[in-house]
This record gives C-alpha cells, structure tokens and sequence, in this order.
C-alpha cells in the first residue's frame, strides 16, 4: 500500500521489468514503475518512475513521475515532476512542480501550472486609434482593475 495524500492510499503497483518490452498503452489507477522498455501511451493515477535502463516512446499522464531513463514524447504530470541526473525527455511537458538535476537533458516546450487553476479569458484589447487629430484610448483603459 503507498500513501498518495492525508488519508489518500494506492494498492495498485505495476512493474515492467529491465528487459521486458511492450508495445501497446498502459492504463492504472495505481504506480508504474519502468526499467524495461514501453512503446505506447502510459497513464497513471499515482506515480510513474522511469528507471535508469527505462524507456517510453509515448505520452506519459501521472499525477507524479521521476524520469530517470528516458521518454520520447509529451508529458503531463498533475503534482511534481523529477529529471533526475543522466535522464532524458524529449518532448512537451506541462507540470506543477518541475525540478531538473544537474546532468539532466531536456528538450520541448514547458507550461507550469497548478491543476486547480482556473484559466479566464484575456479580456478584448482594443488598439489605440487616431481620432480627428488627437489619440483616444480605448475603454480598455476605463475597466476597474480585478480584485
């Protein structure tokens, strides 16, 4: 049994060997841990570790994931993600929390975010405009500040 949160356990824990492969998606509600090799989509509801001698060619979703062998492809980690040293990642990344040990490579586009975060609309911006000889500034200008 592993302890996620207060009062929050997963008994659910799934191993790929060093030296296994499998080609095809994973899908838990518990831990994974990779030494082996996996070609396919991995999600987790818990913790997905990449070992030293692990590889995903895939996206990997998780709600928290240390890469110590390599990926290939996007990931989505709802919590902390780790690179430990010598690992690999190449591809997208979107995460809470995001530390990179020295001697990590990656390399994509990254989006830090909290997964509770409500994403409100920009509101419109309206250029400036030349009037009659002077400038007006649009209403944009006139909006109370939020809170």
């Amino acid at each position: 049994m592993f302890k996620l949160n207060k009062g929050e356990y997963i008994d659910d824990f799934s191993i790929i060997s060093d030296g296994m492969k499998i080609t095809g998606s994973i899908d838990t509600k518990g831990n994974v841990r990779i030494d082996g090799a996996v070609t396919g989509h991995v999600s987790a509801g818990g913790n997905v570790t990449i070992g030293d001698n692990g590889m995903v060619e895939g996206d990997v979703t998780a709600k928290t994931m240390t890469i110590g062998g390599k990926v290939l492809g996007s990931v989505n980690v709802v919590e902390k993600l780790i690179l430990e040293q010598g690992s690999r990642l190449t591809g997208d990344l979107v995460a809470k929390i995001l530390v990179i040990e020295e001697g990590a490579n990656y390399s994509g586009k990254c989006e830090m975010k909290a997964p509770s975060a409500k994403i409100e609309p920009k509101p419109e911006v309206k250029p400036i405009t030349k009037s009659a000889g002077k400038f007006e500034f649009s209403s944009f200008l006139k909006q109370e500040p939020k809170p």
